[in-house]
């Protein structure tokens, strides 16, 4: 008769020889991997590594408990991913993938889940988000170089003591019929949608400082495109010193005529200097060691853009830019990378309308700042997914909220694991991703569509707070 013994039995004791304390550990590591989202861990280890999470995986905070920091951080993932999934929702999941692979069962509360996402490291996200950042570096098609666009918007917190300390709700506003408001100015990849970077601030932060905290995002032979709010000598003279080129908007500054300029380039295309202010104004909002190495002045090009397109409210706009050689860079060419900007819009909608950003839930300061990190990383792990499925197709052209839909469906659908791998899934789901773009998704391309900023549907006809609610219901309970 023939003995089938398994590798771990000992024929002079006669039972299994017992486990070292590495493979206590690697059995431990098996059982919480089989609660695991697997689902959505296996679709995106292209873009999010398990190798990320190593390190945090021997910390006090990921001992052996279902709810491990990689576990914590994949639930998140996915609430950030679905706007409308609860805790409650995530826990759902667990106990479902813990019965069906392992038959154990979890409890149903939510208390254990809340804890460990309260104790999801910062600096994890920051890896994560960077990992993400760096794994693009799209160059623009019309300038075989990398396009940065950046842009402010406004956030709104959950309305608590520590959040209305750092970020003030609006000064016309009583206490308690209000929300803090966030100020974030952002770094996009112009042609990729990438989030680059991004700081935050309050209602009082100008987009100029929040713009300088990120000047580590910039690399040499990189394009700044800017609105007129980012115009400034010493940001274009700094930017330019690191080699860095720069197309803005001129805003309050009178444009410079045709016979004071320095070389007539084109009929609307000057060649002018802007000297270094001498006000003690401005000489004292800088710190003096860099304003003292700022030269005292910089050549640009002013090209006037005529805007004939029915409904827009600007009818021309004065550029500046320090892109100095006019054959390699027409007037037409750096008009239409102006004109691209308003694409950091449409990536700030995605985040903010499309997931939900808008209206942030935490109540604690650091959970506003994890959340806030959550946001970007989904949407540039969707942003990726759509770059990789995109030889054919300009990712400009792409829905993003059908790949949203897409990575959902994959995530829902069921039995895909034991029959392939994570490559072979995560190849498949960017081609139904093109799939879906090229036959369904496909954003019409409608140059000079212009359509009236107003809404039609009406508001109910609730009466607006005007006061904290305890006061409200005590007036109601009296």
């Amino acid at each position: 008769m023939q003995l089938f013994l398994s590798p771990r039995f000992n024929i002079q004791t006669l039972r299994n020889t017992p486990l070292s304390s590495a493979g206590k550990h690697k059995a431990a590591l098996d059982k919480l991997q089989s609660h695991q989202l697997m689902t959505m861990q296996q679709i995106l280890a292209a873009y999010i590594p398990q190798s990320l999470f190593k390190k945090w995986m021997t910390s006090t905070a990921s001992r052996r408990r279902i709810f491990t920091i990689e576990n914590t951080f994949w639930g998140v993932f996915l609430q950030t991913l679905k706007p409308d999934s609860s805790c409650q929702s995530i826990v759902h999941q667990f106990r479902v993938n813990a019965k069906v692979r392992h038959d154990k069962t979890i409890s149903k509360s939510t208390s254990a889940y809340c804890q460990a996402r309260k104790r999801l490291p910062a600096e994890l996200l920051s890896e994560v988000l960077n990992h993400t950042t760096q794994r693009c570096d799209d160059y623009h098609p019309l300038v075989n170089c990398r396009v940065v666009c950046a842009d402010g918007t406004g956030l709104l917190a959950a309305d608590t003591k520590k959040n209305q300390a750092q970020w003030p709700q609006q000064a016309s506003q009583k206490v308690g019929c209000g929300f803090p408001q966030i100020r974030l100015c952002g770094l996009f990849n112009l042609h990729a949608g990438v989030a680059l970077s991004y700081r935050l601030g309050n209602k009082r932060s100008h987009e100029f400082p929040l713009l300088r905290e990120q000047e580590q995002t910039f690399k040499r032979d990189d394009i700044f495109v800017g609105d007129k709010g980012f115009i400034c000598f010493y940001d274009q003279a700094r930017l330019l010193a690191e080699g860095v080129d720069s197309i803005v908007a001129l805003a309050k500054r009178k444009p410079v005529k045709a016979a004071d300029a320095k070389r007539l380039i084109g009929p609307d295309d000057l060649l002018i200097t802007i000297p270094k202010s001498t006000s003690k104004a401005a000489i004292n909002r800088y710190p003096e060691e860099r304003w003292n190495s700022l030269p005292e002045s910089i050549d640009m090009r002013q090209i006037k853009v005529d805007i004939t397109i029915p409904g827009y409210r600007t009818q021309s706009v004065y550029l500046l830019t320090t892109l100095l050689d006019e054959t390699a860079f027409l007037a037409e060419l750096i008009a239409e990378l102006y004109h691209q900007r308003w694409r950091i819009e449409l990536y700030f909608g995605d985040i903010k309308t499309t997931l939900g950003m808008e209206k942030l839930n935490s109540k604690s300061l650091d959970r506003v700042m994890k959340e806030i990190q959550m946001f970007f990383i989904v949407y540039n792990v969707l942003r990726l997914l759509m770059l990789d499925g995109s030889s054919r197709i300009e990712p400009v052209t792409m829905a993003f909220e059908s790949c949203l839909q897409t990575l959902l469906a994959y995530h829902d659908r069921e039995g895909f694991l034991s029959r392939k791998t994570a490559l072979q899934y995560a190849a498949e789901l960017r081609q139904e991703i093109v799939l879906c773009t090229l036959l369904y998704s496909t954003l019409l391309v409608r140059p000079g569509r212009a359509e009236p900023r107003q809404v039609k549907r009406r508001p109910k006809p609730f009466k607006l707070v005007t006061k904290p609610r305890s006061e409200l219901r005590a007036e109601m309970l009296a």
